[in-house]
């Protein structure tokens, strides 16, 4: 039965230094109610950031619980985790979900009913991560002019149409970091995906299996990695902005564009390519199957981003002691 796990500590020393960490929907409610008290009271300093962290399995009248609290326009870091694992029952929507001064978010081990998260609702989100969630992400939908770190790990999308347009929206990312992300399949280059990222150092799609086609601009990147991409067929770095949507000066880059390293690892533009000639188009090694070449063949092994001006490096063998895939 929910709230039946006891805590150590009473609400008032869970609420220490402007921090709420709570085990239970019981506790959360304890909490929300003595808050409130403090409010009419005129003890409570209104203007300081709370820190809501809930160590359980939190459900929708939990997020509504919070939304309508008192506090709820002090909250500057929203946690979800819960140490054990839920069951698919377990789902948040956070698409109404009001937080002017939500700086950080992050949420592991439930349901996210989309990932929809806009500047009229989280206008200062800096910081989002959705991870292990027990259901796939209906759709994606962003646009966060504060955002800068974005991760999405073991995670799946529906409805992927708005990714590329997404983190267009969030001009100052610098940072993408993904494992196992799916969903991102789209058929053919014509359909690729288009990153438009000004800010954007490091683009991580690490095991993102269904992902075929992408492009992006990127003008300060110094690591793309496509590591353990099964599918990919095209990787490109485009030299012109896509100019529709994406104007302003939040977008307004000068000069040359960093130098980048591009890791292949684990896909067939990988490990297996340090001896084939990145100059031709085909070469007399052979195809891929389950990881091994067949000989006799001639298999495709360059992608156009590897001829990019800026591409210092190609990272094609996994270092010794790397992660396993």
């Amino acid at each position: 039965e929910r709230g039946a796990e006891e805590e150590k500590g009473s609400p008032e020393e869970k609420e220490q230094e402007g921090k709420i960490s709570v085990k239970s929907n019981k506790k959360l409610l304890a909490v929300i109610a003595k808050m409130r008290e403090k409010a009419g009271s005129g003890y409570a300093r209104e203007k300081d950031d709370v820190e809501v962290c809930l160590n359980y399995a939190a459900r929708q009248q939990d997020v509504e619980a919070l939304l309508g609290s008192s506090f709820v326009s002090r909250i500057s870091s929203l946690k979800i985790a819960p140490s054990d694992h839920v069951g698919e029952e377990c789902v948040i929507d956070m698409r109404e979900a009001h937080l002017p001064n939500l700086r950080v978010l992050e949420i592991a081990y439930v349901g996210v009913a989309a990932m929809h998260f806009v500047k009229e609702r989280t206008p200062l989100l800096r910081k989002l991560s959705i991870e292990l969630t027990v259901i796939p992400l209906e759709y994606i939908q962003l646009d966060l002019p504060e955002l800068t770190h974005l991760a999405l790990e073991h995670t799946s999308i529906t409805d992927a149409k708005g990714f590329a347009k997404s983190l267009g929206l969030c001009p100052k990312l610098e940072t993408f970091t993904s494992y196992k992300l799916r969903g991102l399949f789209v058929g053919s280059k014509a359909k690729a995906h288009k990153l438009v990222l000004p800010a954007c150092t490091e683009m991580n799609l690490y095991r993102a299996d269904d992902l075929d086609h992408l492009a992006l601009w990127a003008p300060r990147l110094k690591l793309i990695s496509v590591q353990a991409c099964y599918y990919l067929k095209s990787l490109a770095m485009m030299d012109e902005r896509p100019k529709k949507g994406f104007n302003g000066p939040a977008y307004a880059f000068e000069g040359e564009g960093s130098k980048f390293v591009v890791n292949v690892v684990n896909t067939t533009f990988g490990s297996y390519g340090d001896d084939l000639d990145l100059d031709s188009e085909e070469d007399e090694d052979d195809d891929v199957e389950g990881g091994n070449l067949s000989k006799g063949r001639k298999q495709k092994n360059t992608l156009e981003i590897f001829k990019h001006p800026r591409c210092e490096h190609v990272e094609r063998k996994e270092k010794e002691g790397g992660p396993d895939v």
